[in-house]
């Protein structure tokens, strides 16, 4: 059996009271009090801005951001030009970066589902994001 001070846990309390509690219920106080104590320091260190809707949900957002209408016009220009840059290689290749860039797909999982060796995966990725780069950034000296 541990003791515990009800006093550090409810923060109501305002007098010490000690309890004694089986040790796996204490070592349970404890364990959440340190999830706690290590989420407030990455709250802390990233300057994070905690939503009251979502509890527990960390926005990770300094202030509240509204873009221009140039900032707008750039971005959907971007946009454009990534995609005729993606349009610039082969479908499967193609395919194969939109799944491990955007939705986060290992290598090993595409390689799986095409049937094919990691190794050809992973170069074709790289070699498609070579050739995306390049064509991008010509769509854009153009311009």
């Amino acid at each position: 059996m541990k003791q515990i001070n009800l006093r550090k846990i409810y923060p109501h309390c305002t007098v010490d009271r000690m309890v004694d509690v089986p040790d796996d219920v204490a070592s349970l106080i404890w364990a959440s009090e340190r999830a706690e104590k290590a989420y407030d320091r990455k709250l802390w260190r990233y300057q994070a801005i905690v939503s009251l809707d979502h509890p527990g949900f960390a926005a990770f957002a300094a202030d509240c951001y509204s873009p221009s209408a140039e900032d707008e016009y750039e971005k959907q220009e971007q946009y454009n030009f990534l995609q005729q840059a993606l349009r610039s290689i082969p479908d499967y290749q193609a395919e194969r970066v939109i799944a491990h860039i955007v939705f986060g797909r290992s290598i090993t999982e595409i390689a799986d589902a095409e049937g094919v060796t990691k190794q050809s995966v992973y170069i074709g990725i790289k070699r498609s994001m070579l050739k995306i780069k390049e064509n991008f950034l010509k769509l854009q000296n153009e311009v």
